[in-house]
């Protein structure tokens, strides 16, 4: 009788330790996926003069590569700006493959703010340094952050900004490009980590 009675409870004791093995391999195999590059087709910057809300202008990049319809004014965008002024910039973000078109400047600036990250880098002919970081006191177009994320400490996120234009500038040389950068467990401030979701070349003329 005692050994039928032990060789029950060794059985339960076998069954209750493969449960227990099982579910631990499960938690342990778990992870949540890191999420993947945005897709977006359009890219639109915005200026307003902080001295003067009527003077306010609009530079919109569409990808033609993905959009079938043809957007004859935004083939080249370009920014027409003030000399010696001041601008709020507030960059926008769609996928007009959409219908609605999905606006997912949001989704971006909020719901992902902890790891992306908008870069502006200048070109020769807009500031006088090539491919200059336009946060880093270039001598023209200089692009202040306004926004930062919930890290610890807080990060830039790069969609609101202050933009500052001293001397005038009028070439096809003078542009800035923007990149969003894409930094999910890796964001630190720096381009280098992670991947490019957007990347568009603005011309920027001062007046």
């Amino acid at each position: 009788m005692n050994t039928k009675l032990n060789r029950i409870l060794f059985g339960a004791f076998l069954l209750s330790a493969l449960i227990f093995i099982s579910c631990k391999k499960t938690e342990q195999a778990v992870s949540p996926p890191l999420p993947g590059n945005e897709f977006l087709t359009t890219i639109k910057w915005r200026f307003q003069n902080t001295a003067n809300p009527h003077d306010t202008c609009w530079a919109v990049w569409r990808d033609s590569t993905v959009l079938s319809k043809p957007y004859k004014d935004t083939l080249k965008p370009i920014a027409r700006l003030h000399a010696n002024s001041t601008y709020a910039l507030t960059v926008h973000i769609y996928d007009e493959t959409q219908n609605p078109v999905n606006d997912i400047t949001q989704e971006i600036g909020v719901q992902r703010q902890n790891y992306h990250l908008y870069f502006f880098y200048n070109s020769l002919g807009l500031c006088g340094v090539a491919n200059q970081d336009a946060t880093t006191n270039p001598a023209n177009f200089k692009v202040t952050y306004e926004d930062h994320d919930s890290n610890n400490p807080p990060l830039p996120i790069g969609l609101t900004d202050q933009v500052a234009t001293t001397y005038t500038v009028n070439g096809a040389s003078s542009y800035c490009t923007g990149y969003l950068r894409h930094q999910p467990n890796s964001k630190n401030g720096t381009f280098a980590p992670g991947s490019t979701d957007s990347q568009v070349q603005m011309q920027i003329v001062i007046y």
